[in-house]
């Protein structure tokens, strides 16, 4: 397994979108995926066929699936059961840490993996309640039930980790040789989307120039500071959309000056404003067995 300097993994983007089991919704069994989530999937019963750009592939019962975030088309028959884990594991690039092109069977999974993915659809199902799988960080609880939600995924994380290891799948490039970068992107995540950004703080943070500090960037991550900074707000207005965060308070929360700015700013990335993609987006409860 890769190794990197502690601080470096500290700066990995790590949550959990939900954990369920149960049976697949029948709306969901013949559909393209489209939520853009790292997961991972166990076939208690039944089959899936999937297929996306470059390949498919067939997983029937007592298989282990590891899905990617990119767009595939998933066929799952009638009697599925499924254990199903969404998760965001962003490197930072802000995109996936696992180098995936496709869906992938894992192998060599053992009992402690099987256990840690029980404890997490354990611990997450008792706060369901029959909603959407998505609103899972909406639910009411106390921090004794979020303390012990946060230790199952953090547990189950690790030993996918180890599992993905043992089967050869690689991560993103990952380390950062340069700690002016490190201290960017701490900065830039440990800091309140609602407040402004400029390069020139950031400069400051790195103790560079703005030329220079955009030329940090482009030679690790290709693209400038304030590109990096707008693809890592964006990533975070999805996570707010995915919600029941009103689309006013995301906004705010984002350092827009008004809910008309934000949305101008949304349909740049994805073409729709944000309370259209919403209702796209609303009634894919990946793999999940309630209704929106």
């Amino acid at each position: 397994m890769e190794q990197c300097r502690l601080y470096s993994w500290e700066l990995v983007t790590k949550s959990l979108v939900w954990a369920y089991r149960g049976p697949v919704n029948p709306r969901l069994r013949k559909t393209y995926g489209l939520l853009g989530y790292p997961g991972l999937w166990y076939l208690h019963h039944g089959d899936v066929a999937l297929s996306w750009e470059g390949g498919e592939m067939q997983a029937g019962r007592g298989s282990w699936v590891l899905v990617p975030p990119s767009p595939f088309d998933q066929h799952f028959s009638d009697d599925t059961e499924i254990s199903s884990v969404r998760f965001i594991l962003n490197g930072l690039s802000n995109s996936c840490l696992f180098a995936l092109e496709g869906p992938v069977v894992l192998r060599q999974v053992d009992q402690v993996m099987v256990r840690s993915c029980a404890e997490l659809t354990r611990n997450c199902g008792k706060y369901y309640k029959g909603r959407n799988p998505l609103a899972l960080r909406m639910n009411q609880a106390d921090i004794c039930a979020h303390t012990g939600i946060e230790i199952a995924f953090l547990t189950f994380l690790r030993e996918l980790l180890r599992i993905t290891d043992l089967n050869g799948i690689r991560l993103q490039q990952f380390d950062l040789q340069d700690p002016r970068l490190s201290r960017c992107v701490s900065y830039i995540k440990n800091n309140r989307l609602d407040r402004s950004f400029t390069e020139a703080q950031l400069a400051k943070v790195a103790g560079v120039s703005v030329g220079h500090l955009n030329r940090l960037f482009q030679n690790t991550f290709g693209q400038t500071s304030r590109a990096w900074y707008e693809d890592y707000r964006f990533n975070e207005s999805v996570r707010l959309l995915e919600s029941s965060c009103l689309i006013k308070e995301a906004a705010y929360a984002l350092g827009f000056s008004s809910p008309q700015h934000f949305a101008n700013w949304f349909r740049n990335f994805t073409g729709k404003s944000p309370s259209e993609w919403r209702k796209q987006h609303a009634w894919m409860s990946y793999s999940a067995g309630t209704e929106s």
